[in-house]
């Protein structure tokens, strides 16, 4: 059964960031920018209102490339760009903790393949208490695909943006599980020079 509260946390998330792309909309002389934020806005509240949170989901990583290109051009302020990056991953973990919406049954996976002796049973462990549940671990690894679709060789920073109620240790297990499903690619060898890219996509 969904917790009422958690529903509301996605909604009460949704319509502050729509509330804040119309402002931000108001004040943005290029028109043809200022309609495009305003109908992500209108889009995001509409899909939010009919509890259409798998739509809400979809056009996240749409609405995160035209902030993202808004800020670099500066019709939007890299304050106000950061502040809704990061409302942005807190509404889909919103989403995430509510659990409004099934998963397509092609998505459902069995995380027994997640596991094995190269892991140590307190990493499990902590590990397993951080992701939460499957479909949580799912959205993650949904949400992670598209951002390395959208931004080509991404770090582990880039990935953080999107996700900041996951721990690193969260992410990184992500990550392992899709290089694991040779869905994602793992570039270098450690540390900062490390990337991740779609396999036969995003190579240089």
């Amino acid at each position: 059964m969904i917790e009422t509260g958690k529903i509301d946390s996605a909604w009460k998330k949704s319509y502050e960031i729509s509330y804040a792309l119309w402002r931000i909309s108001g004040n943005i002389e290029n028109t043809n920018f200022a309609d495009k934020i305003a109908g992500k806005a209108i889009e995001l509240i509409s899909f939010a209102a009919d509890a259409d949170y798998e739509n809400v989901l979809r056009m996240l990583p749409g609405l995160r490339s035209l902030i993202h290109f808004s800020g670099d051009v500066g019709l939007i302020s890299m304050g106000n760009r950061n502040i809704l990056f990061k409302e942005i991953g807190n509404l889909e973990s919103a989403i995430a903790d509510s659990q409004v919406f099934p998963l397509p049954k092609s998505e459902i996976i069995n995380i027994s393949e997640f596991f094995s002796n190269k892991i140590g049973k307190t990493e499990n462990e902590e590990t397993g208490n951080d992701m939460g549940n499957n479909e949580k671990s799912e959205i993650r690894q949904s949400a992670i695909l598209e951002r390395i679709r959208q931004i080509g060789n991404c770090r582990l920073g880039d990935i953080q943006v999107i996700l900041p109620g996951s721990s690193e240790r969260t992410i990184r297990y992500d990550l392992e599980s899709l290089v694991q499903k040779k869905l994602v690619e793992r570039v270098g060898v450690g540390g900062r020079g490390v990337y991740y890219r779609i396999p036969g996509i995003n190579e240089e």
